[in-house]
């Protein structure tokens, strides 16, 4: 009797875990696919309207921020060449960056200014800015586990992932 009600248990608790584990796996399911509809989105946005301003970049990525609060940031990485490199800093300072630079991390994670390349993966665009503004410039393609998420997104339909990184802009403990 007691190896029977022992078993039932054991298969009462198996049933409890899998029903919980199948709400869970479909939350984080539905969660993912919000969040690839706001990327998405965001690309869209930008292959439509190629030459947006910060201004537009800032209110098209209000509303998702404020919905989907463990989104840390949104951004637009432009591709920049080498030739148009001294070009897109100064237009970036003019347009109140002061001492906008393209930057990559050295061998210590400080950030320091870019070494040359053919092309540059630069970020541009972060909202919310305040929280993100030291990572504005950072070449995303200078990092080897950055470059092989670009190009793995490049390389395949959809959104693609990379493995866990530390944002430039995370503080200790994030």
């Amino acid at each position: 009797l007691f190896l029977r009600a022992s078993a039932w248990e054991s298969q009462r608790l198996r049933v409890e875990f899998e029903q919980r584990a199948a709400v869970l796996a479909n939350k984080l399911e539905t969660t993912l696919s919000e969040y690839e509809e706001v990327v998405g989105s965001l690309g869209s946005l930008l292959h439509v309207v190629p030459d947006i301003d910060r201004a537009a970049f800032r209110q098209f990525t209000r509303r998702p921020l404020s919905k989907y609060p463990a989104l840390q940031a949104l951004g637009w990485n432009p591709i920049v060449k080498h030739a148009d490199r001294t070009r897109f800093e100064a237009e970036a300072r003019a347009q109140g960056f002061e001492g906008f630079e393209i930057k990559e991390l050295d061998d210590t994670g400080r950030l320091r200014t870019a070494a040359t390349r053919p092309q540059y993966v630069v970020a541009h665009y972060l909202e919310p800015e305040m929280n993100n503004r030291v990572a504005l410039g950072f070449d995303v393609a200078s990092e080897a586990q950055r470059e092989n998420a670009l190009q793995l997104a490049r390389a395949v339909p959809g959104v693609a992932a990379t493995a866990r990184i530390s944002l430039i802009q995370a503080r200790p403990g994030d």
